[in-house]
């Protein structure tokens, strides 16, 4: 319990990195393994563009599952932090055993759901007749395994919480390690195709299961896993699912999002556009992991000195997230104007579909720098408790703004209005959220003024 307390003492930048880092690491990786996936079927003679296409459009129904596991996982984890902030030891227990119970529980539901119904689903989220039969062997196979992401995301956001970031970042290494060198022998050398990549990806989140499991009942756990802790609790279960709505919304909005993207697409520019979206998703992936690490890290520390209330750290740690998400994003940035076509080619090298694709990478980051502070001061809200405007502001760039722009410009101006819809929303997000910020540091200063 010595190392946990330190949330409340130690010097934030160095209590950020030891929390941040590890997390960032890992949902690099996470990212990179899912992106390794796309190389290798892109580059698959007998898969190519068409196996890409697949991907991409089983890709927001995938968004599900992970949102669901999230709002267990990202809810769990939030309340851990407070309450262990209140040193509410008891409760903290029955939170990880209620939220382990609801992640099986809800996972498992919205798999058996999706996989009764998997060909018309597939065909509303753009599926077309050439792309259906590699997308549905995706994500059948994907959906045989969602019990394994559900009980992963919500354990890792658990151990975490629990002071131990490194565990969970060598539960992801685990499992992308097992996928990456599944992929080429399964898509290669068996020549299983889409089913040998979902494959390959199931077993590796099979092994992360494992690792994770093993930590909350027999590893260093500060709180075990225990059986009568997994029963339900109404109320907390509840709470766990009410605080982690904002989180299960950031994916269900990407899922809408990517449905509309899908529709426009196919509208617009056919299955070569779908394919280069889904590059584009992937690069995004991979940019925008590093700044959900960091708010990962910083999740359980404003939680923790929230709880413990303390206001100055809590409004610190906020600041120097802010700056390092800042950071990371102007990065990107210049990576994505540098090396768009080459980056592009890692994944196809189809002349049309480079000549595409890297139009799209220019245009869709053409905000990025930005992006990083909204990402961060939205979590902050969920961090703290505080679902209604945590729910507002995340859903703020991809659904309320986002998506009425990306229809409206597309309709006026084609593929070129559905690409530059991205940037328009990442600035008005962002304004949004800092404007809502302000807002409530300013009242959350004076309430602590009056109390104290």
């Amino acid at each position: 319990m010595k190392d946990r307390e330190l949330m409340g003492t130690a010097k934030i930048s160095s209590l950020l990195l030891k929390f941040a880092l590890p997390a960032t690491v890992g949902m690099l990786v996470n990212a990179i393994y899912n992106i390794v996936d796309r190389i290798f079927i892109g580059n698959a003679d007998y898969l190519g563009s068409n196996g890409l296409a697949g991907v991409t459009i089983a890709f927001p129904i995938m968004m599900v599952i992970m949102a669901v596991a999230l709002m267990c996982g990202v809810g769990g984890s939030t309340l851990f932090s407070i309450n262990l902030g209140e040193r509410k030891y008891d409760r903290v227990k029955r939170i990880i055993g209620n939220s382990f119970s609801l992640a099986i529980l809800t996972t498992l539901t919205c798999a058996i759901l999706i996989f009764i119904f998997i060909e018309p689903i597939l065909i509303n989220f753009g599926a077309s007749e050439t792309v259906l039969p590699y997308a549905k062997d995706y994500l059948q196979i994907i959906l045989i395994g969602a019990i394994f992401q559900g009980i992963n995301m919500t354990g890792n956001n658990l151990i975490r919480a629990d002071g131990s970031p490194k565990i969970a970042m060598l539960s992801i290494l685990l499992g992308a390690g097992v996928n990456i060198a599944l992929d080429p022998i399964f898509i290669y050398i068996l020549q299983w195709g889409m089913t040998g990549a979902a494959l390959a990806t199931i077993i590796g989140q099979f092994c992360s299961t494992i690792w994770v499991l093993n930590y909350f009942i027999r590893g260093k756990a500060n709180f075990k896993l225990s059986l009568k802790d997994m029963i339900i609790i109404p109320s907390l279960g509840l709470k766990i699912l009410t605080t982690g709505l904002p989180s299960f919304f950031i994916q269900v909005a990407g899922s809408v999002l990517n449905v509309v993207l899908n529709a426009s697409l196919l509208a617009y520019g056919g299955d070569l556009a779908i394919s280069a979206m889904g590059i584009v998703n992937s690069v995004q992936t991979l940019l925008l992991m590093p700044i959900i690490g960091l708010n990962q890290g910083a999740l359980p520390i404003i939680g923790f000195n929230f709880g413990a209330n303390n206001l100055s750290r809590v409004k610190e740690t906020a600041k120097f997230a802010t700056f390092s998400a800042t950071v990371i994003a102007v990065i990107g940035f210049i990576i994505i104007r540098l090396f768009s076509a080459q980056i592009i080619m890692a994944f196809n090298q189809d002349p049309e579909l480079v000549a595409l694709g890297s139009k799209m990478l220019l245009a869709w980051f053409l905000c990025l720098p930005v992006i990083g502070i909204g990402m961060v001061l939205s979590n902050f809200f969920q961090a703290i408790g505080k679902v209604i405007p945590a729910i507002f502001l995340s859903l703020s760039r991809q659904i309320i703004i986002l998506i009425p722009l990306i229809l409206i410009l597309s309709k006026n101006y084609g593929l070129d209005g559905l690409i530059y819809a991205a940037p328009i929303s990442d600035v008005l997000s962002t304004t949004l959220t800092l404007i809502v910020f302000t807002i409530t540091i300013k009242k959350l200063s004076k309430k602590a003024i009056l109390t104290e």
